[in-house]
């Protein structure tokens, strides 16, 4: 796993936010279960569980979801986007069968 480093903007400031390119299949597994609901996947659980496990700052607590929650959403949205762009997610996802038509579309057409 190796961790990518970008300067993105979080409450007005530049801070280096890392994002690792690779997260354990096992915390993956669980991330899809937690978030699905009726066989749909729910964006907005994924995306909570993904930051948690899969961004870090030492300027900002991803952990903490009362201060995630006040990032204003054109940031939490690059964050998001840049998340997608390293995590191999359409690899992951397919491998569940989840891929092309089904929940991945929807994530995807999600980012910026």
């Amino acid at each position: 796993m190796e961790l990518h480093t970008i300067k993105l903007p979080i409450n007005g400031k530049e801070i280096d936010v890392q994002f690792a390119d690779d997260i354990p299949w096992g915390e993956f597994q669980t991330i899809v279960k937690e978030s699905t609901n009726a066989g749909a996947l729910d964006f907005n659980q994924f995306a909570d569980r993904l930051l948690r496990i899969a961004v870090k700052s030492e300027s900002f607590d991803f952990l903490n979801q009362t201060e995630v929650k006040k990032v204003g959403a054109k940031e939490m949205t690059a964050i998001i986007g840049k998340m997608l762009e390293i995590l191999p997610l359409e690899i992951y996802m397919n491998n569940l069968g989840m891929g092309s038509g089904g929940s991945l579309d929807k994530i995807l057409d999600q980012k910026p």
